[in-house]
Parts: structure tokens; C-alpha cells; sequence
């Protein structure tokens, strides 16, 4: 009895735990809330030996009870339909064994039975054929549960740690890092994202594009494994809004000029305009609606070997002052947007070509002649852009002038939430091929191009709640100090040519080499820039992108030189072993409810078929194999050097091994023996 309850509850226990460790594992993947009891098991790695324990413990239990069965079995055959000679004192033996016995010695015997036509043979047969496969499938549990197991991505316990999240100090940096133009970024940085429902301040949609407010945060870990296995992020973080609105122009005292190259690799076609953004004041302010005269290089000589790259220019302005509280008002910060203008110029095929003319006999060169028709220039406006034409209507050139929110390292108190991904975007290495449709995608994906915006998973990016903050870089009250930091913020972010300008045209260009090494951006940049402007034709959107990258290279550039003083939580996804599906489970339960059934049956064969059987008692099994039947083979077998085969042997030469040997009550002596039937 003691082994029936004992074992049961063992077995039962073990399996309670594994369905814990299984049903875990399911919420993990899932990312549903699961036990405490559970992360201690998977991450201190002992999943495994959980597993192997429990496999143990079930093995051990099972293979008790399986020994009982046995024994009863035994019993019961001895007691009901008998055995030939042969086998009666291994069933004697089986019978007196108890927990010990096993299904293997019994299994012979029944067949035995079941040839003879014995009532009960086949179902004898059938119960031990079970009781031999459970005990012999027992032994591989451990190995059966483990083919469930594999290495999957679940999201650690949250971890409190010291970060560096920004800058921590409203000093003035002692330098402005890197040229951001002429470098790659060293990462395509994961971030979080979050867009207000509602603005306060609307889309700007009649002859503008508008981003709207996009809240993005950075996230503080120089390491891209922490930055892609980011799941879950409480605390400080630096926040930016870079909306980004590009404007239809007014353009007045256009002029286009050639210089002649001093060697400074300044030589080239350049457009000299006042410009001015009309009846948008309420939104970017008097002082940046008029940019006044800008002078700015833009294209006269490329390859027309891709339709779809534009020979473009960015016309970058010097950092103006900003206005802090009184302008529109940015929601993110309560600061006003200060706002920050550049010029997007694209030329059209009618420049492309217009080159210095040399002279013959001296070899030097003097400048173009500008064609008459581009001094008389009308203009139109479509969308954002106002396209120059020439009298006969040819395009000369499309411009559209671009307003960048600018943001000082504020830190909010956020939340970042979503799942991890493989990796962040990798970067584009083929030079020959950055302008191929499928090249880039996750880059433009993780910026919201191509893809739904809200679709953060798809993006690859994390949810950003804010909460409260700012955290204030500088003081407002302080103007001399912001109005420092924002123009060299600026001058960092859209640092200012030599040229005027910065080319996003590629390997379309056909300038000197010394322009060609100068001028344009790295082809990433410009990869990213046209791309976006191809898929969306917004300028906005392909602008704000650009920058934000910049920003990231200012902030990932900087990072290693904050301070360490926030506690943030963070949960990262992390590659453990754990069961990552339930056939090996289900296989091992359907084993265990097979002996459980086994089990039961022949237990209540035991209690209906038997009366004289003692389970474990050898005494009592070895008085009743004494009988009046048994006992001269009996003393023949203590012959010395008598082995079983010598007994069948003898047993079948005096013709013993036809009779059917059961246990029942002798006559003559009143006690309960194996006799002949």
C-alpha cells in the first residue's frame, strides 16, 4: 500500500512541477506574467536537471509499482489458472519478491497460457505485455522530455541598474565631436517612438508637407546586443520632437553664377535668391519665415544613368537665433520649436552640362556663359517645391525650404516597451547598389517608410510612453547660455559647408575629384535621403530621417563620456533553454496513465482472484510451494549441481511438465499448497 500511495503522490508531484516548467515556458513566449518559482528554474539553468530529477523520481516510483504488479500478477496466475511445473517456483519467487519482481520472467509463462486456450490466458498476456513496454519506455522519460527542449527568446527578470542616460550637465561640450556629414553612422540605433493622437499645433498641409510630432528616445546602451534585446525600459531617458515641415518658396532676385575653381574645390554652377516662406508666421515665426539672400552650389554636371537618383542639394544656413518660450510652442518640452531652416535644391536636365569653357592656346579656363534664357525665370508652385521655368517652359530647377525642430538632451521619466529583434538594420556596404529597391528596407522600415508608423513591431523599434519631465538640459531663464547651445547644436547637426551646400546626388556626380571627395554625403546618407524622397516624395519625412540620424551620432558619439547616475529597469530577451512545444510531454503522460491503468487492473485482480497470496512474504511463499506434488522434484533439485534446465529436464522425463500446478487447499493436510489440478 505504502509503495501504491507513496509512488502515486511522487509521480503526480513531479508532473505538477514539469507542467509548471512547460506552461511557463508558453507564457514566456508569449510574454505573459509566469511564476517567480519559474525564472529562478530557467535562468539560474535548471531546467534541465529539473527535468532529469523529476524523469528520476518517476522512473524510481514507477518502477516500484511496476514490481508490485508483477508480484501480484504472479499471484494471481498461481492462483486461477495455474502454471505448467516449470514455472511454479518462479512465480513463487515473483510472488515473494514484491517491489522487486518485473514483468520480463511472467512474460513466457502467459504466453504459455494463452497457446493453451487457458481462460484468462490472453488477458494475463495482455496486462504484462503492457506492464514490460511502460517499464521499459520508463527508462528513456528523461530522454523523451528533452526532445521538447530548445534554445528560444524570452524576456529576462527586470533588472535594476546605474545608467548613463544624457548629458548631466548644461556645460558647454569642449568640442563638437566628428564632422556627421562626412562620416557613416557606426549603427542604424534601434529607438523608441510614440506619436501624439492629437497636436496642439496642426498639420501644415497647403503648399507644405508636415511629420507632425514624432517623439523619439534614445536608448543608453553602446552595445547593439543590449540595444536589439531590449524588450522592456523605465526611467530617464533623452527625448527629442524633430517635427520637420517643408514649405512652397517665394523666390526673388534669382540669379545662377558660375565660379571658377581656386583650388579650394569651391568651383561650380551656384543659385543666388532671396527667399521667404509666405503666410506661415504663426508657426515658424517672423525672423525664420524670411531667410533672406542665400547663395548655395547646387548640380551642373552628372550621370543620367538612374532615373530615379535626383541631382539634389541641401543648402544648409548658419544656426540663427532661437526663440525659448514665446513662439509655438513645442508639447514635448513646453519650449517653443525653434525651428531651423534648410533649402532642398533639385536641378533639372537643362543645367546638366554647363561647364567652364578652355582656352585653346593657353589652356586656361574662363567661366560659361549662362544661358539668356535662365535670367528670365517664372515659377510655379506643386506641393512643397516651387519649380523654376525658362520662357519656352523648360525646368531649370525645383526647391522647397525645410523647417527642423531643434531639441536640447531634455531627459523625460519614460516607459519603452516591445519585443526584441535579431538585429538592428544592417548597414548598406554595396556602394554600387544603395539606390536598389530592396536595398535599405529595414533602415527605411525602423523609420517608418514603407511600413506602417504605428506598426512599431515591424518596425523593429519600441513603444515610448511619456511620462513626466522635463529633465532641463540648461535654463530657460538663461538665454545667453541655451542660445550657445542650440547653435552649436545646430552647427553640429547641419554643419555648414565650404560650398554652401551638401550633395545628396551619389555616384551620379561628375565633378573634380577634389569636389567629389568634399561635397557629398556618405553614401548612406544619401541612400537614406533619396530613397525615402523616392517612395514618398516628402521631403519632410526624407529630411527629418536624416537629421535624426545625425542626432544619433551625436548621442551615441557622446555616450561614453555621461555620467552614470540614473537607475533605470530593464528587461532583455534572452536565449535559454526551455521546452518549446508538448509531444515529448504528452507521449511521457500517455505512459504514465498507461501504468496507472496497468497498475489499477491488476490490483483489483489481485483483491478479486486471490486469498492465500502474501505479497513480500518469502516465508510464506516458500511453505506453500511444499506439497505432496512438488516434493519429489523438489528434493531432486537439491542434487548438487542442479540448475533449472536440469529440472525441466527431469521434470519432462518422469512427464511432470504436463501437469497444470495452481495454489489451493490440500485435503489431507488443510493447508493452502500447490497442487495438481
Amino acid at each position: 500500500m505504502i509503495i501504491l500511495t507513496v509512488g502515486t503522490g511522487v509521480i503526480l508531484f513531479s508532473v505538477a512541477l514539469l507542467i509548471v516548467l512547460w506552461q511557463g515556458a508558453d507564457k514566456a513566449r508569449s510574454r505573459h506574467h509566469r511564476a517567480e518559482f519559474w525564472d529562478k528554474i530557467v535562468f539560474d539553468d535548471w531546467s534541465t536537471r529539473l527535468v532529469t530529477i523529476c524523469s528520476a523520481a518517476i522512473r524510481v516510483s514507477m518502477g516500484f509499482q511496476i514490481g508490485l504488479a508483477a508480484a501480484a500478477m504472479a499471484a494471481v496466475i498461481l492462483e486461477t489458472t495455474g502454471s505448467c511445473f516449470s514455472d511454479t517456483a518462479m512465480l513463487s519467487i515473483q510472488r515473494a519478491s514484491s517491489s522487486s519482481a518485473g514483468p520480463t520472467d511472467l512474460l513466457p509463462t502467459a504466453w504459455r497460457h494463452c497457446l493453451a486456450g487457458r481462460p484468462l490466458g490472453f488477458l494475463y498476456l495482455v496486462i504484462l505485455a503492457l506492464t514490460f513496454f511502460v517499464a521499459l519506455v520508463s527508462t528513456l522519460t528523461s530522454t523523451i522530455f528533452l526532445f521538447d527542449f530548445g534554445q528560444d527568446q524570452i524576456s529576462s527578470p527586470v533588472a535594476k541598474n546605474i545608467k548613463a542616460v544624457g548629458f548631466d550637465t548644461s556645460e558647454i561640450f569642449p568640442f563638437n565631436g566628428i564632422s556627421y556629414w562626412k562620416s557613416r553612422p557606426m549603427a542604424h540605433w534601434r529607438f523608441a517612438e510614440s506619436r501624439p493622437a492629437e497636436m496642439e499645433t496642426g498639420l501644415r498641409t497647403e503648399n507644405a508637407v508636415d511629420t507632425g510630432d514624432i517623439y523619439r528616445a534614445m536608448l543608453p546602451f553602446d552595445s547593439p546586443q543590449d540595444r536589439a534585446t531590449l524588450e522592456y525600459y523605465a526611467g530617464p531617458a533623452v527625448v527629442v520632437n524633430q517635427r520637420t515641415a517643408c514649405f512652397v518658396p517665394t523666390l526673388d532676385n534669382v540669379g545662377l553664377i558660375y565660379k571658377l575653381n581656386d583650388g579650394s574645390a569651391a568651383g561650380g554652377l551656384y543659385l543666388n535668391a532671396n527667399i521667404a516662406v509666405e503666410n506661415q508666421t504663426d508657426f515658424i515665426g517672423t525672423d525664420p519665415s524670411n531667410l533672406g539672400q542665400i547663395t548655395c552650389r547646387i548640380h551642373n554636371g552628372w550621370l543620367s544613368i538612374d532615373p530615379f537618383l535626383l541631382p539634389i542639394s541641401l543648402c544648409s544656413s548658419v544656426a540663427n537665433t532661437v526663440p525659448i518660450k514665446n513662439g509655438t510652442e513645442n508639447p514635448l518640452s513646453g519650449w517653443a520649436y525653434g525651428f531651423n531652416s534648410v533649402l532642398l535644391v533639385n536641378s533639372g536636365s537643362v543645367l546638366n552640362g554647363i561647364a567652364p569653357v578652355s582656352n585653346e592656346k593657353t589652356q586656361d579656363l574662363s567661366p560659361p556663359e549662362i544661358p539668356k534664357a535662365l535670367d528670365n525665370l517664372t515659377f510655379r508652385r506643386d506641393g512643397p517645391w516651387t519649380t523654376a521655368f525658362t520662357a519656352n517652359g523648360t525646368d531649370v530647377f525645383n526647391a522647397t525650404i525645410c523647417y527642423i525642430s531643434q531639441n536640447l538632451p531634455h531627459k523625460y521619466n519614460v516607459t519603452m516597451t516591445g519585443r526584441a529583434v535579431p538585429s538592428e538594420p544592417e548597414f548598406l556596404a554595396e556602394w554600387s547598389t544603395l539606390m536598389a529597391a530592396e536595398n535599405g528596407t529595414s533602415i527605411l522600415q525602423q523609420l517608418g517608410v514603407g511600413i506602417s508608423p504605428d506598426n512599431t513591431r515591424g518596425r523593429g523599434i519600441l513603444d515610448l510612453q511619456v511620462h513626466s519631465g522635463p529633465d532641463l538640459w540648461a535654463d530657460p531663464d538663461d538665454g545667453r547660455q541655451v542660445q550657445i547651445a542650440y547653435s552649436l547644436l545646430w552647427s553640429t547637426l547641419l554643419e555648414f559647408s565650404a560650398l554652401g551646400s551638401w550633395s545628396f546626388a551619389g555616384r551620379i556626380m561628375k565633378d573634380e575629384f577634389l569636389t567629389q571627395i568634399i561635397w557629398p554625403t556618405p553614401p548612406e546618407h544619401a541612400a537614406v535621403f533619396q530613397n525615402i524622397l523616392r517612395l514618398t516624395g516628402d521631403p519632410a519625412q526624407a529630411i527629418q530621417a536624416v537629421v535624426f540620424r545625425f542626432y544619433q551620432m551625436l548621442y551615441y558619439d557622446w555616450l561614453p563620456n555621461f555620467d552614470p547616475t540614473h537607475e533605470v529597469k530593464t528587461i532583455h530577451a534572452q536565449e535559454v533553454l526551455i521546452p518549446q512545444h508538448w509531444r515529448g510531454f504528452v507521449v511521457v503522460m500517455a505512459i504514465i496513465v498507461a501504468h496507472f491503468v496497468v497498475t489499477a487492473l491488476t490490483m483489483v485482480l489481485f483483491a478479486q482472484r486471490t486469498e492465500s497470496s502474501l505479497l513480500g512474504n518469502a516465508w510464506r511463499a516458500v511453505s506453500q510451494v511444499v506439497s505432496p506434488d512438488t516434493q519429489d522434484i523438489i528434493r531432486a533439485a537439491g542434487g548438487e549441481g542442479m540448475k533449472d534446465k536440469d529440472v525441466e529436464v527431469l521434470a519432462r522425463s518422469t512427464g511432470r511438465d504436463k501437469e497444470v500446478i495452481s495454489l489451493s487447499s490440500g485435503v489431507d493436510s488443510g493447508r493452502t499448497e500447490l497442487r495438481v489440478h
